[in-house]
């Protein structure tokens, strides 16, 4: 199977080209997530109507927005006129974008097109994509791009830093990756701690800018999910966010990729066996940062998400290693997570993601809603 659909993709790279390909199989595949888990169309459940307002005013009009510090995708949205609730179709844009993106990445990474057909599969039928297309008005899907590219670029400082600006602008808790994002900054560079001493300088200065602008909001609108929202609770109770989210923690995790999470269990395994200790130690570091968010918020699935390159960087070490084992058990992996239900979990609610032919026979026979 996977030499056949090496010969269908190199096929298909010759008579269009990559990049068509690529926006090709990420069309393909975006459009077959959107059939198994149904498409969200609205912005009026969870933060959604607070991003619809911020697409509508990205910089506020006087009136409280819980996430008006959250303003970057919302912005693009206001910017290419889908605005208000259009923001909907900004998500699912950038979502499928992405996919599209993960491909042609890793058509460069490795010379089988296959293994970008398993990279951007992965990418497609996880929480890094179905979030978007099941809550479409959260607006997470621009930050997993923005980690991907850091990471991408992770050679090129003034990039990489631009980069990590703009996602504390579209969520803040990518600040929690900062040591992972240090970690792979450092790893392999001949000065490590010249580096790191470059990059904590630049670490300062995000947040001299973060502040600023910060500072510069509050006075223009009230901001909901502020420093002290999260903190307060903590005085009182430091695990005041973890009491309420460890119950489903584990379950969060695993929604995220299910039994792909196999894949850096087998990369680690690999790599502990190579005594590539910096790569595993790398894949660990950004578990833990990711698992560190538990301590001020507790919408498990949401949260472990942002572990999502754990997964992918995984596949790089098992495309780029000389046992091509994985050949013969990722496929039939996939296959078997999509028997798998998919469930999402926030705090102590547990929500199964319906596909679109259960949620439209559901809605002519028994008139459940969307």
């Amino acid at each position: 199977m996977y030499d056949y659909l090496d010969i269908r993709l190199t096929r298909l790279e010759a008579r269009f080209g990559l990049k068509p390909t690529a926006v090709l199989i990420g069309l393909g595949l975006f459009l077959v997530a959107c059939i198994y888990v149904r498409p969200g169309y609205q912005t009026a459940t969870g933060l959604g109507h607070h991003y619809a307002e911020l697409a509508r005013h990205p910089f506020g009009t006087g009136a409280p927005n819980k996430v008006g510090f959250r303003f970057l995708t919302p912005l693009l949205s206001y910017l290419v006129g889908l605005r208000g609730g259009l923001v909907v179709v900004t998500n699912l844009i950038i979502a499928a974008l992405f996919i599209m993106a993960v491909y042609w990445c890793y058509r460069r990474l490795s010379p089988r097109p296959a293994d970008a057909l398993i990279a951007s599969s992965i990418i497609a039928f996880s929480l890094v994509t179905l979030t978007t297309i099941y809550y479409s008005g959260f607006c997470d899907a621009l930050t997993y791009v923005i980690i991907f590219f850091m990471w991408w670029w992770r050679r090129k400082p003034w990039l990489f830093w631009i980069l990590f600006v703009l996602g504390v602008f579209n969520r803040e808790s990518i600040v929690f990756l900062i040591p992972w994002f240090l970690f792979i900054r450092c790893e392999g560079h001949h000065s490590p701690v010249r580096r790191l001493s470059l990059d904590l300088v630049a670490v300062a200065m995000v947040g001299l800018i973060v502040w600023q602008v910060r500072a510069w909001q509050s006075s223009h609108m009230k901001i909901g999910f502020d420093a002290a929202y999260y903190l307060e609770p903590l005085r009182s109770d430091p695990l005041f966010y973890f009491r309420r989210s460890s119950l489903h923690s584990l379950l969060g995790f695993t929604t995220v990729f299910k039994l792909l999470w196999a894949v850096p269990v087998v990369a680690a395994v690999y790599l502990w066996r190579q005594k590539k200790t910096a790569d595993l130690a790398a894949l660990i570091i950004l578990l833990v940062c990711s698992a560190a968010q538990l301590l001020i918020a507790w919408d498990s699935s949401r949260l472990w998400t942002m572990a999502f390159m754990t997964v992918m960087i995984a596949l790089v070490h098992l495309f780029q290693s000389t046992d091509t084992k994985y050949r013969h058990w990722i496929l039939p992996l996939i296959l078997v997570n999509f028997l798998v239900p998919q469930d999402y979990t926030a705090a102590h609610i547990i929500e199964y993601m319906r596909s679109l032919p259960d949620t439209i026979v559901r809605l002519l026979f028994w008139d459940k809603g969307w």
